[in-house]
């Protein structure tokens, strides 16, 4: 799935809102972290 309309708005307009991925269970949260904050490094404004 593109995430990257959703993290360009946040980026821009809601930096301070946390998000998780809708699937994100305890099993997987370490890597849905860290694939978001790999979206949101790369995201440019």
């Amino acid at each position: 799935m593109d995430y990257s309309q959703i993290i360009r708005f946040m980026k821009e307009r809601k930096p301070y809102v946390h998000a998780t991925l809708e699937n994100t269970v305890p099993e997987n949260a370490v890597a849905a972290r860290e694939y978001i904050q790999e979206l949101w490094d790369h995201c440019e404004i």
